[in-house]
């Protein structure tokens, strides 16, 4: 469960930086109208490339993780993906933890109704036996 909350996260950041990064994509191809000459200079040019590069790496991720339709070579081409697959787990190992409850709870019950019945049971035959022993004295 922890780490399909922690891919989620990743997953709403990189969504939450998409504008700043088509920013950046639109100013690498933008030159200063006065000098002609790009917007950016060679280091910061290099360092921009590499954010937008490596932003587009993420985005390409995520959608194999949450759609594994970004690749004609997945796997599994059928549009599960592994965050629904991460999801569909976490949902069965909630179901189950459910289940082992109630399970935990039903046998409780069972065996408080059985410790009750006993009890009853013994208390009968005290009443009986004291009711004998009764018929006996008089």
């Amino acid at each position: 469960k922890t780490a399909l909350l922690d891919l989620e996260s990743i997953f709403n950041s990189v969504k939450d930086l998409e504008q700043r990064v088509d920013r950046f994509r639109q100013r690498m191809g933008q030159k200063d109208p006065i000098t002609k000459k790009p917007r950016y200079g060679t280091n910061t040019m290099s360092r921009v490339a590499s954010v937008v590069d490596f932003h587009e790496a993420l985005v390409q991720s995520m959608e194999i993780l949450y759609t594994d339709n970004a690749s004609e070579n997945s796997i599994t081409n059928d549009g599960t993906g592994s965050m629904h697959v991460l999801r569909q787990a976490a949902q069965l190992e909630d179901k189950a933890l459910e289940m082992e409850e109630s399970m935990k709870k039903a046998q409780a019950d069972a065996e408080r109704n059985s410790l009750e019945a006993r009890a009853q049971q013994e208390a009968q035959q005290k009443a009986a036996q004291q009711a004998q022993a009764e018929a006996k004295q008089e």
